[in-house]
């Protein structure tokens, strides 16, 4: 580990400059690489005088920080706190020093990209104000605005602050124990930062962010769907065999997320429709733990459609291969040896496991058919309603999926025939849940459905074709929302009509 201990108290002969020295002698009593930045000793402008940040002259002594700053995978910030805040000094260094282009760079959407991912931070500061008035009463300001408006918006996270005080009322003995603690917070370091309940709500969170829980809810309904038009459905079964699907759902997102690492890496554009979830590039979560908790799902995966099978022993082989074929194109979307969203069959692949393949598993793990054609008719509208949201969702990944040979749509097609593509498939859902609503197929499931598609359809060509003539190829999250809210009707319809 690498360790930049940062003093930016504008006198180094005080009670910071003592907590700093001790933290840097315990971090390499640690075995830790360990750099000292006194912020008092260099020479530079700590204004902004410039609009175009970049273009302010970047002086040497800062020229010298920034290279530290990019080699440290842990900044300790050692200051104390006048006024609520930091120091003027430091406040000047965090100006000159987090530029765009450094620190974080802006997007066409007015969001930004994090440039400074996978480093920690650590705050130490003295102050003289109680602390439970300082965090209840005032706010904790100066906590705030480092941890969150500072560090966590260029990407540096976790941030820890430990505080000390009051300095003014303190005695010797008081400030010689800050001292220690503080050479035993750096000769810690090896163990992390956070303390259990900290790691353990990170690694919940992270998880929870993995999991990607916005794509589930299309999931359960298309299952749902097929469910319901068993009419026989069975509570414990249902919800058994709904364990199996979000199981390989989950594992499916935990494949991508470890194969597609190249690719995310690289991606700028990433959001919550695109990009992967971050928990690998954010160091939130390690390839190792990805790893387990995949060989922890496939586990339970394999138990829960055994048990699954063992309930309904006539359908066992039907469900055997519905399992196989879900586990099977799930994976192989990203995972070799198929890698189908790298040779250009991904769309279809998400389109037919997330209709088709879904419904015939609600359908038949509750005592339908295999043989029945439930499942096709009644998946077709939904397979051309998903299409569209799944080739859009390649138009913010284009240039690093490019980057690294994934073949998507997008990609092989430029973004402009791809939208027509998308257009197209919009057209063809509707035609398919207008015929499926006059023509009473699948149980009369899509019935009353045609109003409602032919208003949405209309919004989402005319925003697909404003897309099709931007060369914008940044962020289209509103764009997506309207695909995806599209696909809504395909799903709840069905399901009012046959609950």
């Amino acid at each position: 580990m690498n360790v930049l201990v940062i003093l930016g108290h504008p006198r180094k002969q005080s009670l910071s400059g003592a907590l700093a020295a001790a933290y840097a002698e315990g971090a390499r009593a640690a075995g830790v690489n360990v750099k000292e930045l006194i912020l008092a000793e260099l020479h530079f402008n700590p204004n902004v005088e410039l609009a175009n940040m970049p273009e302010q002259l970047f002086e040497a002594d800062l020229a010298q920080a920034k290279r530290a700053v990019e080699w440290a995978d842990h900044l300790v910030f050692v200051y104390p706190t006048w006024w609520g805040t930091m120091p003027a000094l430091l406040k000047g260094f965090l100006d000159r020093m987090l530029m765009p282009g450094f620190a974080f760079e802006w997007r066409a959407d007015g969001s930004w990209n994090k440039l400074l991912t996978g480093k920690s931070a650590q705050a130490i500061t003295t102050m003289d104000t109680p602390g439970f008035v300082y965090r209840w009463i005032y706010g904790q300001p100066g906590h705030n605005m480092l941890k969150r408006a500072t560090l966590n918006f260029c990407g540096i996270d976790p941030v820890r602050i430990n505080s000390f005080g009051t300095v003014h009322d303190s005695t010797p003995e008081q400030r010689a124990q800050w001292v220690q603690k503080a050479r035993a917070m750096g000769r810690s370091l090896p163990r992390g930062i956070l303390t259990e309940s900290g790691w353990l709500r990170r690694k919940i969170g992270a998880w929870i962010l993995a999991i990607r829980l916005q794509f589930y809810p299309m999931t359960f309904m298309a299952y749902t769907i097929g469910a319901f038009a068993t009419g026989s459905l069975s509570g414990g079964r249902y919800w058994l065999g709904y364990l199996c699907v979000f199981l390989l759902e989950f594992i499916t997102v935990l494949v991508n997320e470890y194969c597609d690492f190249a690719t995310d890496q690289r991606n700028r554009n990433a959001g919550p429709f695109n990009g992967g979830s971050r928990v690998l590039i954010d160091k939130r979560l390690s390839q190792r733990e990805i790893q387990l908790g995949l060989g922890v799902l496939g586990v339970s995966a394999v138990i829960s459609g055994l048990t699954l099978m063992a309930t309904a022993a006539g359908n066992a082989f039907a469900i055997l291969l519905i399992l196989t074929l879900a586990a099977v194109l799930g994976i192989g979307y990203t995972a070799p040896p198929l890698k189908l969203a790298y040779r250009g069959w991904g769309e279809v692949n998400v389109g037919f496991t997330h209709s088709v393949l879904v419904i015939a598993a609600g359908f038949v793990f509750n005592g339908g058919s295999l043989l029945s054609t439930f499942p096709i008719v009644a998946g077709l509208p939904l397979f051309f309603a998903i299409v569209p949201a799944i080739i859009l969702s390649g138009i913010p990944d284009r240039e690093a999926d490019q980057s690294v040979g994934k073949r998507t749509l997008v990609v092989r097609l430029g973004p402009p025939r791809a939208i027509e593509l998308a257009m197209a498939s919009v057209v063809i859902a509707t035609v398919l849940g207008m015929m499926a609503d006059w023509g009473a197929w699948a149980q009369d499931a899509y019935d009353w459905i045609t109003p409602f598609i032919l208003v949405h359809a209309g919004w989402l060509l005319s925003l697909l074709a404003k897309q099709r003539s931007q060369t914008n190829s940044g962020r289209i999250d509103s764009l997506m929302i309207a695909a995806l809210n599209f696909i809504l009707w395909f799903v709840v319809v069905p399901l009012w009509n046959l609950a």
